[in-house]
């Protein structure tokens, strides 16, 4: 009996010794209070005043709002407002601004007129649906920032804060 307790007795000492040094890479994350909240890494470095143009015809803005994209930049920090028209666009803009435009690539060309008419430093971020690569690099050529859809919440946050930190 009194060997078998301290057989016990050895093997827990070893073990207490061993196991803080047993825990793989990943597990100090799994000790409470030690794990990386999910909201945490979505924040924005650059939070922004972002406007999505509503076109109902347009498959992106629909992707857009299928994924519940505006809720994810608002909780990033972003202030977003959804837009019907290009005239409700225009009111906005004379009002305070955006930094960012949110929209179709079709709608591009209605858009930057008002921008130069109101000679703001709003970014347009124009939406794709599925485009090929060759449309998706055309695209890019001609504007800064582009986004294909549907996308990663991660891959259009990261785009959003490029072009709201380019305004800033």
């Amino acid at each position: 009996m009194k060997r078998a307790l301290a057989l016990l007795l050895l093997l827990s000492a070893v073990l207490a010794t061993v196991v803080p040094w047993a825990m793989a890479c990943g597990d100090k994350f799994l000790v409470a209070g030690r794990c990386v909240s999910y909201q945490r890494v979505l924040k924005a470095r650059h939070p922004g005043n972002v406007a999505i143009l509503d076109n109902a015809t347009s498959k992106a803005a629909a992707e857009v709002h299928s994924s519940k994209v505006k809720d994810v930049m608002e909780q990033a920090g972003h202030r977003v407002t959804l837009v019907g028209s290009v005239g409700e666009l225009e009111t906005g803009l004379g009002q305070g601004g955006f930094d960012v435009v949110i929209l179709d690539l079709s709608d591009v060309a209605k858009v930057e007129q008002s921008l130069r008419s109101a000679s703001s430093k709003t970014i347009v971020l124009p939406l794709m649906y599925r485009a090929s690569k060759a449309d998706l690099s055309q695209a890019k050529e001609q504007y800064a920032h582009t986004l294909n859809m549907p996308s990663r919440r991660n891959k259009l946050l990261s785009a959003l804060d490029d072009a709201v930190g380019q305004v800033k």
